[in-house]
């Protein structure tokens, strides 16, 4: 556990690109709501005192009742989700009452963070500021436009970016308010607003198993990723 670290799990959009009538992060996964996962990770690892889930408009009441169904004893502060992800964010930021410490913002559509990581990924946090995972580009990677490939980047100097992503709250709250300023609403990630702020942003060796659930054959690959870590206990 990590005493003063806020989490925000960030489960606020409805998922249109999974498809279905029903939001991926309900989704079951080895029978639990694909949320849970995060939530469950998040409460062991990092501080369960200090854990909100971001959700989407309107469905506050009945997702209470499906996390105490689901996982009794956890009991994140529920928060109304914005129509962006950067507005979810904020959202959670102007729900926690400390003005100092640290936060994980994390999407709720990765559920197989190795939460063991975490500590070591803090580590320091408060002096650095902001930390971001990585993985390496393994992929020849080109920029396009209009159907035409324009040149080849160089993969050595890419990277594909994850969450958890952490950072010193303040200095977080900050990238936010400087992004409404200037009429910044819909950023890619808090990363990406830590840079634009003008922050600096180190960078933290990913986890390969810490895929995100964009399709049906996302989920598909957890399930079976489950089942492997399920027969490697046994």
């Amino acid at each position: 556990m990590i005493p003063g670290l806020w989490t925000l799990i960030v489960a606020a959009g409805r998922g249109e690109r999974f498809g279905g009538e029903l939001p991926k992060q309900y989704l079951p996964l080895a029978g639990r709501p694909l949320l849970a996962w995060s939530l469950e990770t998040f409460a062991r690892h990092g501080d369960p005192q200090r854990l909100l889930l971001i959700h989407p408009p309107g469905d506050g009441e009945a997702l209470a009742a499906l996390l105490a169904e689901q996982l009794p004893g956890i009991s994140p502060l529920l928060v109304e989700g914005g129509a962006t992800r950067q507005a979810s964010v904020r959202a959670g930021l102007e729900a926690i009452e400390d003005e100092e410490g640290l936060v994980a913002v994390h999407d709720a559509a990765r559920p197989l963070f190795d939460g063991a990581l975490l500590a070591a990924w803090t580590e320091g946090l408060a002096e650095a500021g902001a930390r971001v995972p990585v993985l390496p580009v393994p992929d020849t990677t080109v920029e396009i436009e209009g159907g035409r490939a324009l040149r080849v980047l160089d993969r050595d100097r890419l990277g594909a970016v994850q969450t958890p992503q952490l950072f010193r709250l303040s200095l977080l709250r900050a990238a936010h308010r400087s992004a409404r300023e200037r009429g910044i609403e819909d950023a890619g990630d808090d990363g990406g607003l830590i840079l634009l702020h003008g922050g600096g942003l180190e960078t933290l060796a990913g986890d390969p198993g810490n895929f995100k659930i964009t399709g049906p054959a996302d989920l598909a690959r957890a399930e079976a990723e489950l089942l492997r870590r399920e027969k490697g206990r046994g």
